[in-house]
């Protein structure tokens, strides 16, 4: 009788062991296919899905609150000092008349000067043979002009071609602080992109997850009103009124460019 009872005991000893491996057998497979379907939804997943990448693009305007444009002038002379004299009588004029306009001295700066020989080719009557001979020297110089006032734009434009400037080049608007305007186009980008990222996403049948990676590039696009020197001179009248050209500021128009990854499932 013990030796039958002590054989029963160990058959439901060994028929619970097996009860209980089978049950935490199911509890970890059942744990771990949770653990794989968490996994495979959540944004943080070690495991990567699939992206699209979308590009967008975006445009701000601004109307622009500062010129600037540069002038030169130029004389010719026997000697270095005597054309440096006519450059430097010249030059202090217009910059005085720019100072009386209202253009602070800071914002007028000299960006070139140069002073070169000048030589011509002669030939003597009796031989063809001939040489370079020094005949004098050429003196420039060339300054930049900041203007915070653009509606005196052209005004200062026609006072420095009629004070003895020999050209005047280079006049662009821009504005003081485009970050605003940058932000803007920017923002347009953005929502550019996300537009076209959720209509691929729906051509295809599939959910963005979240955003994977970003990337911007722009360019400034800026309008360069043009001043011809030569219509301006042709312009003036009698007496040597400086001519005022017509100068339309338009609008700067800032672009953003950008390209976002996005995750998909």
């Amino acid at each position: 009788m013990v030796h039958i009872f002590s054989q029963n005991r160990q058959e439901q000893i060994g028929l619970a062991l097996l009860v209980l491996i089978g049950i935490m057998s199911l509890y970890f497979l059942v744990s771990s296919l949770n653990q794989w379907k968490t996994a495979r939804n959540t944004p943080n997943s070690a495991y990567p899905g699939l992206t699209i990448t979308v590009d967008g693009e975006g445009k701000a305007f601004a109307v622009p609150d500062t010129g600037k444009f540069t002038y030169g002038v130029t004389a010719r002379a026997a000697t270095v000092s005597e054309a440096q004299k006519q450059v430097t009588e010249r030059s202090n004029t217009i910059i005085a008349s720019l100072k009386e306009a209202g253009v602070e001295e800071k914002n007028i700066k000299t960006i070139a000067y140069n002073v070169y020989p000048r030589y011509e080719w002669q030939q003597t009557a009796r031989t063809v043979e001939g040489k370079n001979v020094l005949v004098g020297y050429e003196v420039s110089q060339s300054n930049e002009v900041k203007i915070k006032d653009t509606t005196k734009a052209g005004d200062l434009l026609g006072k420095v071609g009629s004070l003895g400037a020999t050209d005047v080049s280079g006049l662009t608007f821009t504005q003081e602080n485009e970050d605003a305007a940058k932000d803007d186009a920017r923002k347009n980008a953005i929502d550019d992109a996300n537009r076209k990222a959720r209509i691929l996403a729906d051509q295809l049948g599939v959910i963005i997850v979240r955003t994977t990676g970003f990337s911007e590039y722009g360019t400034d696009g800026q309008p360069i009103p043009m001043y011809d020197m030569e219509m301006a001179r042709d312009s003036m009248v009698a007496g040597n009124q400086a001519a005022t050209p017509q100068i339309a500021l338009g609008e700067n128009e800032v672009v953003s460019k950008v390209s976002i990854t996005y995750e998909i499932r």
